[in-house]
């Protein structure tokens, strides 16, 4: 323990360093913010950057059926509506063994279903393998993640 004139000198010091840090906080608090620093928000509460990263669900149950081996059937892809009115269709996708996923058509909401609730499906007569996948596609043409792969 400091004593005699030790003792005294502690003291103012401690409060100089305590006024000192806190005149500092205080004033980084109340400093007003940079001219130009404002983000544009969005009427959801979110900024111009994180609405642009924000991309559709995928739907929901995907499923394949019809298109036998003979081609006597059509190949049918089914999935629901995701109930996100702002998209503008969807990407149907396949995936033959070994290969990468192709674009095979974009599905545009139908006019009748403006709160896309329905059910969609991409219909075709040609004999397809291996797996498929659909994603919803935002207003400005970006597809969302795919959905998990089935095969028919």
């Amino acid at each position: 323990m400091a004593t005699g004139p030790m003792k005294h000198l502690l003291i103012p010091a401690l409060v100089l360093t305590i006024a000192i840090c806190g005149c500092s906080a205080e004033e980084t608090a109340t400093e007003p913010p940079e001219q130009g620093a404002t983000e544009a928000v969005t009427g959801d509460g979110i900024t111009a950057e994180e609405d642009a990263l924000i991309l559709p669900g995928p739907p929901g149950t995907v499923t394949v059926e019809g298109s036998t081996p003979e081609g006597n059937s059509p190949l049918i892809v089914r999935w629901p509506g995701t109930r996100d009115d702002t998209i503008s269709g969807y990407n149907v996708y396949n995936k033959n063994t070994g290969g990468n996923w192709t674009l095979i058509a974009f599905v545009p909401l139908r006019k009748e279903d403006p709160r896309n609730r329905g059910r969609y499906q991409y219909r075709t007569e040609v004999v397809g393998e291996g797996l498929y996948a659909v994603s919803a596609v935002d207003m400005k043409g970006t597809p969302g993640p795919k959905s998990p792969a089935v095969s028919q």
